[in-house]
């Protein structure tokens, strides 16, 4: 069944069994919508190959349906409908030169949806060079032979960064260093993680909030067990505490993708082993599929499935965990003799044996 997410609820949309009677259902409730002919395309296979617009329509027509009236005044839930046969995220040999350094070298990554992924390497391999990709803060170079790779996200490669980031969940040191000080370190836990919806910084900029985005909001906060502190301001918390804030703003608007960049760093061990035993149990949740960077595999949650193994610029693997995640394949990572340790429940250990080799 194909399916919509309307305020964190899945609604059934159209496959081969029920494509005729949604399309003789909405066909006149369409045309109000529109002001035209309303005619919009069912295939048999469901509406995975059918045009944006055709989702949009559905997407309205069953929120309007299902009660969410509230959810028709934003035009930022519109931007979540899903094209599932879509992948999330596909690039195609794409290098990165900033101030005359290759830090990218012809990278390719497809990620499907629900395929949680890891990217794992070295400092100064290129993981976060790959993040703002992503996150539209670098874009493809073009080559001395003119060649220019290409970027999809949700299968668009021309994106405004705002709505893109609607689409998208982030959690980036940088941010959370935005959230730290300043006006917008004098927002409290619940205006913070309200600012998700919008990808705003500050509270002025913000949602007004209704029923609907409220009880998000308090459900976010809970994910993160932040509901005693959620009157505090970001700058009386924590770095562990506002950290998991950040997760919550991420994560309040139901996106596609949420992705972290380092997350764990600046951590003390209480507050890190609480982090990953968050970030697992959203790992877990038929939602939204994690993109994680970082240079440690006991970090990687055990629901996560796949990595991508990349060394000074380049892709070495891109693969089931299981696969990527060997003694042989790591030491060779990290220039070391490493020994790799798969637990019993999930996770995984790993212990430098000697110095890193030279």
């Amino acid at each position: 069944m194909t399916g919509v997410r309307v305020c964190g609820r899945r609604h059934a949309v159209a496959d081969e069994n029920n494509a005729g009677d949604l399309q003789e259902r909405y066909q006149g409730r369409s045309k109000k919508i529109h002001g035209g002919s309303g005619g919009y395309e069912v295939g048999s296979d469901g509406l995975g190959t059918t045009k944006r617009s055709a989702w949009l329509i559905l997407y309205k027509l069953h929120a309007g349906t299902c009660g969410f009236d509230s959810v028709l005044r934003f035009s930022f839930f519109l931007e979540q409908t899903p094209i599932l046969d879509t992948p999330l995220i596909e690039i195609e040999n794409v290098s990165v030169f900033r101030e005359q350094t290759h830090i990218l070298r012809g990278v390719s990554v497809r990620i499907p949806r629900k395929r949680h992924t890891a990217v794992l390497g070295p400092n100064g391999s290129g993981k976060s060079s790959l993040l703002k990709l992503l996150t539209r803060d670098f874009y493809p170079s073009v080559e001395a032979q003119g060649h220019q790779g290409t970027v999809l996200i949700l299968g668009e490669s021309d994106w405004e960064v705002s709505r893109l980031r609607r689409r998208m969940g982030i959690v980036t040191p940088a941010l959370d260093y935005e959230f730290s000080s300043g006006r917008t370190g004098r927002m409290t836990v619940t205006e913070a993680v309200a600012s998700g919806f919008t990808a705003t910084r500050l509270k002025e900029f913000g949602p007004s909030v209704d029923q609907a985005m409220a009880d998000a909001i308090a459900g976010a906060i809970e994910t993160v067990k932040m509901s005693d502190l959620s009157r505090r301001t970001l700058s009386t918390l924590s770095t562990g505490e506002r950290r998991r804030v950040m997760i919550a703003r991420a994560i309040v608007h139901d996106p596609d993708i949420f992705v972290l960049d380092e997350p764990t760093n600046g951590l003390d061990m209480t507050a890190r082993a609480l982090f990953l035993e968050i970030l697992d149990s959203i790992t877990k949740q038929d939602a939204m599929t994690m993109v994680l960077v970082t240079h440690h595999i006991d970090e990687i949650p055990p629901a996560m499935n796949h990595v991508i193994l990349l060394d000074q610029g380049r892709v070495t693997f891109d693969g089931p965990k299981a696969d990527g995640l060997t003694a042989p394949r790591i030491s060779s990572l990290f220039r070391a003799n490493v020994h790799v340790d798969a637990r019993a429940d999930g996770w995984y250990r790993s212990e430098m044996q000697g110095l890193p080799k030279g």
